[in-house]
């Protein structure tokens, strides 16, 4: 959630709407279709996380393309691959 609200006009409320339609990460956001995304997040709004905003495919997309220009702050790993960190506490 915190990670969402790097980017401008997405605070607490707004970030678990984008949780709730899919998007856990900024690094993630860059890749949705704002389109759809927005279609995602008025079908969530109201049974999920109602909010007062229904927002724009156009809102949305400045929130893809902002998302696109942050560093990923979180990554994830496949299933088992171990950190570089734990690999070297294993030796």
């Amino acid at each position: 959630m915190a990670d969402l609200m790097r980017i401008s006009g997405v605070g607490e409320e707004y970030s678990e709407l984008l949780e709730a339609a899919g998007v856990d990460t900024a690094k993630e956001l860059r890749h949705r279709n704002a389109a759809n995304l927005a279609a995602k997040m008025a079908e969530v709004n109201g049974q999920k996380i109602p909010t007062r905003t229904v927002f724009s495919p156009e809102t949305v997309a400045k929130w893809v393309e902002q998302a696109k220009t942050l560093d990923p702050l979180i990554t994830t790993r496949p299933f088992g691959q171990l950190s570089p960190r734990r690999k070297l506490n294993r030796l």
